[in-house]
């Protein structure tokens, strides 16, 4: 893509401190995007969740906006279990 813009790799004294910042020091999965309904975020939630032992150490990040539907996000991630 002639305009698209090139991603330098980070350096990792910065990749170290967003680990911090964002997750504590643990690795992280995200989910980038419009937090709605239309992108089933509460999917991701739930997906998240299930996925138990094999992600046990690891911190789920919403990152976006809220868009529609983003109350049903909320719940779902406000759920206990």
């Amino acid at each position: 893509v002639p305009l698209a813009p090139v991603a330098a790799p980070a350096a990792p004294d910065d990749v170290a401190r967003v680990r911090r910042e964002v997750a504590g020091g643990r690795p992280w999965v995200l989910v980038l995007g419009e937090r709605s309904r239309r992108k089933n975020c509460a999917g991701a939630l739930r997906a998240f969740a299930a996925a138990g032992e094999a992600l046990r150490d690891h911190v789920l990040v919403l990152a976006g906006p809220e868009g529609h539907g983003h109350e049903e996000v909320a719940a779902e991630a406000a759920r206990p279990d």
